[in-house]
């Protein structure tokens, strides 16, 4: 099958003893290195960024008795982070030159990471790149200048959660969810005022100034959400939501500063007409609002994750990319 590579110190952060969260304490680290020690996921309400959230992810994805962690076992390899880890776990690879191997990177790496491993899938015919969304794969093709071949990237979002834990949330709702991440805060004085209004109750939510159980909860008990967020390249937090079902207005960012460089991207990388609605600019957003909010029930996002965004549809996905080479 396959061996999976991954290092935690890839998100590994300063900690102090005392905080009023304790995903960010030092008392917490024991846990950690036993839980990645075992292959075991942590506690969701320990997770504390999206690259640990991932690594999460594939662990639950991938605790099976046929795949195996961080040791050559199989013929196909994926490594999850090109760091200092990823390269040394790729040249102990290469070098040993057996036939039949095949190796698939990504999507955790920087700018320059990402350029070296684009020169190695020029040499190695079986070598390629994995990233999290169809954005991302043409930000490297068409807007960066890189020397990549369309044919040695490779598209394939994490899986979410698992297909039997996605049930409809048919409890009580009322009222909107707002998540915030690193917008304009004259956009959100925009969207609370026009909220005040039409008489609508709403609760804020600031990315990372929240514990997942309480946003869990929130969603949970939130009619419809409204999303003002910057580019995801996959989108956690937000592809959560979708996953207990609820309906999203999304006004969409579409410029990507990285790295020096001007990108196109989007809010909310995996979608269809089921999810919700898009909008564009603050015109958009206040035309199509009242269509939206009189129309919910035509939205079920969890159906969609259902048929994306599963561990079950992620292990199919990795299977059949490693076949498809």
């Amino acid at each position: 099958m396959i061996n999976i590579f991954y290092d935690s110190n890839y998100f590994k952060r300063k900690r102090i003893f005392f905080t009023k969260q304790l995903k960010y304490s030092k008392f917490i680290v024991p846990y950690y290195k036993f839980c990645y020690k075992l292959n075991l996921p942590v506690n969701g309400n320990l997770i504390f960024s999206g690259p640990q959230q991932r690594i999460n992810h594939l662990l639950k994805t991938f605790r099976k008795n046929e795949y195996v962690f961080n040791k050559i076992t199989h013929d196909n390899h994926y490594i999850v982070q090109f760091d200092e880890f990823g390269k040394k776990q790729l040249n102990r690879i290469l070098n040993k030159k057996r036939d039949g191997q095949k190796v698939i990177v990504g999507p955790l790496m920087d700018i320059p990471s990402t350029k070296e491993l684009i020169d190695i899938t020029n040499q190695f015919t079986n070598v390629k790149i994995l990233v999290a969304s169809k954005h991302v794969k043409y930000n490297l093709i068409e807007e960066m200048g890189l020397n990549v071949q369309p044919k040695n990237i490779f598209v394939c979002p994490s899986g979410i959660v698992s297909n039997k834990k996605i049930t409809l949330k048919n409890q009580e709702r009322s009222g909107a969810l707002i998540y915030f991440k690193k917008r304009n805060p004259e956009e959100l004085d925009f969207v609370i005022k026009m909220l005040e209004s039409r008489n609508i109750k709403y609760k804020l939510v600031h990315y990372g100034n929240y514990k997942n159980k309480d946003l869990n909860k929130l969603i949970d008990n939130s009619k419809f959400g409204i999303l003002l967020c910057r580019t995801e390249s996959q989108g956690f937090a937000i592809q959560n939501m979708m996953a207990r079902n609820l309906p999203l207005y999304v006004w969409d960012m579409k410029i990507n500063r990285y790295g020096g460089y001007k990108l196109s991207g989007t809010s909310v990388s995996m979608w269809n007409e089921k999810c919700g609605r898009i909008v564009d600019n603050k015109k958009e957003f206040e035309e199509y609002f009242d269509v939206f909010i009189n129309n919910l029930e035509k939205y079920s996002p969890e159906k969609f994750v259902k048929k994306e965004l599963t561990y079950e549809k992620f292990e199919e996905n990795m299977l059949n990319l490693f076949s498809s080479f």
